[in-house]
């Protein structure tokens, strides 16, 4: 009962009330078409610049962390030695367009650190693609394969497989295009799952 009696003061605490929320609302609405046709593509490049000149530095992918940031809280202190490797890549996706094969679509060149988790390196892949083709489907890191195609075999690389190192506390280290031993001219094929 007592509990009962305390939902309702938390929720009054809140100065928010339905007008305040329309209002919110409508302004955002009203702002739509400013936004939408006067600065709305600056904005764009803003946020696609920033995005680009976080990316050229290592970021953690547990965190979230930085080393080219803007905001001080969210600085990558600690960050070790890391080198940028080109990856030839072909995308074997099928979209809405049609199948893909090796023969249509040239390798596109995509600039990765070794430190880049899978994860991490999928993500600049699916935006170097989206910036090139601009494909209608935006698929997730989850649904998507990078295989290593070398010497004629297939490996499949994951964030945590079998080669995973286990750390002391028995966690283990997601795995880096650094810690697949991976050199500039490899070729990736992106596969749907």
């Amino acid at each position: 009962m007592d509990q009962a009696g305390a939902q309702p003061k938390l929720l009054l605490r809140r100065t928010e009330t339905v007008v305040e929320k329309l209002l919110t609302n409508w302004v955002s609405i009203c702002m739509y078409g400013y936004l939408r046709e006067t600065v709305g593509e600056s904005l764009f490049s803003l946020v696609s610049a920033i995005k680009q000149r976080i990316n050229q530095g290592p970021v953690d992918a547990v965190t979230g962390k930085a080393l080219y940031t803007l905001n001080e809280d969210w600085l990558l202190w600690q960050v070790s030695e890391f080198n940028t490797v080109k990856l030839n890549v072909f995308n074997l996706i099928t979209t809405d367009a049609g199948d893909c094969d090796l023969d249509d679509n040239p390798p596109l060149s995509v600039e990765v650190l070794d430190c880049d988790t899978i994860g991490q390196t999928k993500e600049k892949i699916f935006d170097a693609f989206m910036n090139k083709y601009g494909h209608s489907q935006k698929f997730h890191t989850k649904d998507i394969d990078l295989q290593l195609d070398k010497n004629e075999t297939h490996r499949i690389l994951r964030d945590i497989d079998e080669s995973s190192h286990v750390l002391e506390n028995g966690l283990k280290k997601l795995n880096t295009i650094g810690h697949y031993k991976v050199t500039e001219a490899w070729v990736f094929l992106l596969v749907l799952l």
